[in-house]
């Protein structure tokens, strides 16, 4: 799971960041919106890296 989130974690990191700060400036201007944002998009990342392997185990078991 870790080499998946190794993968995306710039990205991940720059879309989260981005998502936050657009929340906090373009929308409310209150930074406990942003900070759940925030919170949300890193557990989704971590969350997304761990399927993402699931299923490339899951493929490569279907290949052998």
């Amino acid at each position: 799971m870790w080499e998946q989130y190794k993968k995306t974690f710039l990205g991940v990191q720059v879309l989260t960041f981005g998502a936050s700060a657009w929340t906090y400036f373009g929308v409310t201007h209150w930074w406990p919106s942003a900070a759940l944002v925030f919170l949300t998009m890193q557990v989704g990342g971590v969350l997304g890296a761990a399927w993402a392997d699931r299923l490339r185990r899951k493929i490569q078991q279907q290949r052998v």
